[in-house]
C-alpha cells in the first residue's frame, strides 16, 4: 500500500494517499474523496484542524452497503481505530505501539505536526514485523476482559430510539446486540435479532414503536476484575441475555455476549482480545452509560440519527420471467377496465418465486435463508381484500404456512393504487418476524406490475385496482372510472 523502506535504512517512507475532511462533510463528500485517483483513506478534522476520526475505504463501503443516507454526516460514521507517530519511526517501533490493538490505520506526522501520511498495519506484516501476541493457555483465574472483546459487537442506540433504529444497527454483520441509553444513566435494555423478530410477530410498527418497549432486561453486570471461571458461573446461573463490564466507579466499558463466555475453553490456547485502549463511544456518551449513582443529575439524550432502509425484498420481476401468465385468466370488462381471476394472479406469483420453475426455492438474505414452497401458494378475494398464503420451512420451523391479507378497494371502486395490509402477517412467529415483510412486498409488487403490463397492452397507465368476485380488477388511463388526481387545490 505504497509503504517502502529507504536502501541502508530501518526507517519507512510513506507513500499512501489520503484526504481531509471537515466533520460535518457528509457521505456525499466522502463519496467524492474516495472517487479521486487512489485515496483509501480520509482524516475527519476538527475546526481547529485537530483529528476527530477516520473512515477508511473499508468502513465507506459497510455503512454505505447498510443503507444509511448519503447526507449523513462524516463525523457520525467515522472510527478512532489509529494512532498517530513521528515520520521517523521505525517499522519495529511502530509495531511495539500498536500489537495487540485494533487499528486500521497509523498516522505520520512531521516535527511541526502537519500530517505526512499513513499505513495500515498490513504494511508492516509485509516488511516483516511481527504484530501477533504471544498465545497462551486460558486459566480459571485469567480475567475476562483478557479472554474476550468487549468492544466490537454491540451498538448504542438512545433512550428515545425506535424499534427500525435498533434494526438499523443489527443489520451490520459484527452487531450481535444493541444496548439501549437508560433515561437517566446507564443501559435501559438490550435488543437482539430476537427480541426484533418477537416484536414483528405480534404487530409492532418498527418505524413508530420504542426499542426500549421491546428489549430485554436481562442483563448481567460484571466488574472488569472478574476471573473467568467467576463469569462463567455467572452466566449459568441467571442465563442473561448481555452482560455488561464495569470499570471503577460503574464506568461502563463494554459488552459480552453470554454465547461468547459460555464458548470459552479453560485450558485452551487461545489469543488475547485486541486491548480496548481505543475511545470507539464519545465522551457524551460514555457519561451517559456510567452507570447510575445516588448523584446522578438526569441527562439530555442525543439526538438518534434515522433508521436505515430495510433490504429490499429476495424477488425477481414478471419482467424478467419468460413464462407470460395465464392469458385465458384476463378478462375484459369495458374499456379500460379489466379482471384478473384469482389463477391468473397465482401463476405470476409463482413465475416471480420460483423463475425457473421449481417447487423449491431458497430464499437468503444476511445469513439467513428459507425454503418457499411455490406449489403451496394459494389466495382468496373477497369483496375488497385480496390474501395470499404459501409454505415455507427452514432450521427453526417445519413447513408451515404464512398469510398475508390486503384491503385494496372494491371493483366498483377503481380510482386509485392504493392498499392497507396487515400489521403483520399469520402465521409462526419465526417465519413470520424473517420473512414476512418480503412475503407481503413479493404479492404486492407483483399484483402491481401484472397491472401495469395490462395496461401497458392498452397503451396506457394503470389508474386503479380492486377486488371482488373472486377476481383482481384493474383500471388504466381509458377507463370510465379514471378522473383527473388533484394535489393542493389544483388539477394534475
Amino acid at each position: 500500500m505504497g509503504v517502502v523502506v529507504t536502501r541502508g535504512s530501518n526507517r519507512i517512507s510513506i507513500t499512501d494517499e489520503f484526504s481531509t475532511l471537515s466533520e460535518k462533510s457528509t457521505l456525499a463528500n466522502a463519496a467524492e474523496s474516495f472517487g479521486k485517483g487512489d485515496i483509501s483513506l480520509i482524516v475527519i478534522q476538527d475546526k481547529k484542524e485537530k483529528i476527530s476520526g477516520i473512515i477508511t475505504i473499508d468502513r465507506y463501503l459497510e455503512v454505505i452497503s447498510e443503507g444509511i443516507a448519503s447526507t449523513t454526516m462524516c463525523r457520525d460514521i467515522m472510527t478512532s481505530s489509529y494512532i498517530v507517530t513521528n515520520r521517523d519511526s521505525s517499522p519495529i517501533e511502530i509495531g511495539e505501539k500498536i500489537r495487540g490493538k485494533e487499528v486500521d490505520a497509523v498516522l505520520t506526522q512531521d516535527v511541526n505536526g502537519r500530517l505526512h501520511g499513513f499505513f495500515s498495519p498490513n504494511d508492516l506484516r509485509n516488511l516483516g514485523v511481527d504484530l501477533s501476541l504471544p498465545v497462551k493457555q486460558i486459566q480459571p483465574s485469567d480475567l475476562l476482559v483478557d479472554v474476550v472483546n468487549i468492544r466490537d459487537s454491540f451498538s448504542l442506540v438512545p433512550y428515545r430510539a425506535t424499534l427500525a433504529a435498533a434494526a438499523a444497527k443489527l443489520h451490520s454483520k459484527t452487531i450481535k446486540a444493541v444496548l439501549i441509553q437508560g433515561k437517566k444513566k446507564g443501559i435501559e435494555g438490550v435488543v437482539r435479532e430476537i427480541e426484533f423478530v418477537d416484536a414483528c410477530a405480534n404487530g409492532a410498527d418498527s418505524d413508530k414503536a420504542l426499542a426500549r418497549d421491546h428489549s430485554s432486561d436481562k442483563i448481567v453486570r460484571i466488574r472488569e476484575d472478574t476471573p473467568v471461571a467467576e463469569a462463567m458461573r455467572i452466566i449459568e446461573q441467571h442465563d442473561p441475555h448481555a452482560v455488561i463490564i464495569l470499570g471503577e466507579a460503574a464506568r461502563f466499558l463494554g459488552y459480552v455476549s453470554p454465547e461468547d463466555i459460555r464458548g470459552i475453553k479453560i485450558g485452551v490456547q487461545g489469543t488475547p482480545p485486541p486491548k480496548p485502549d481505543f475511545k470507539v463511544i464519545s465522551d457524551r456518551q460514555q457519561d451517559i452509560l456510567d452507570e447510575l449513582n445516588d448523584e446522578s443529575e438526569e441527562l439530555e439524550i442525543p439526538p438518534e440519527r434515522p433508521p436505515m432502509m430495510p433490504p429490499s425484498s429476495p424477488r425477481a420481476s414478471i419482467s424478467d420471467v419468460e413464462t407470460i401468465p395465464r392469458v385465458s385468466a384476463e378478462e375484459p370488462v369495458k374499456q379500460g377496465i379489466t379482471k384478473v381471476q384469482v389463477d391468473g394472479l397465482l401463476d405470476s406469483l409463482r413465475s416471480v418465486i420460483s423463475p425457473d420453475g421449481s417447487e423449491d426455492i431458497v430464499w437468503s438474505e444476511d445469513g439467513s435463508e428459507v425454503v418457499v414452497h411455490s406449489s403451496s401458494l394459494d389466495a382468496s378475494i373477497g369483496d375488497g381484500s385480496l390474501q395470499v398464503s404459501v409454505e415455507m420451512s427452514c432450521d427453526q420451523c417445519p413447513r408451515s404456512a404464512i398469510t398475508v391479507t390486503f384491503f385494496i378497494g372494491k371493483s366498483d371502486d377503481l380510482s386509485n393504487l392504493y392498499g392497507v395490509r396487515e400489521q403483520a402477517p399469520s402465521g409462526p412467529k419465526v417465519l413470520v418476524g424473517r420473512w414476512g415483510r418480503p412475503f407481503q412486498d413479493v404479492v404486492w409488487s407483483t399484483m402491481i406490475e401484472q397491472g401495469e403490463i395490462i395496461a401497458k397492452r392498452d397503451e396506457s397507465d394503470l389508474t386503479g385496482i380492486g377486488a371482488g368476485s373472486g377476481a383482481i380488477w384493474f383500471a388504466n388511463s381509458k377507463s370510465p372510472m379514471h378522473t383527473k388526481s388533484k394535489v393542493g387545490g389544483e388539477n394534475s
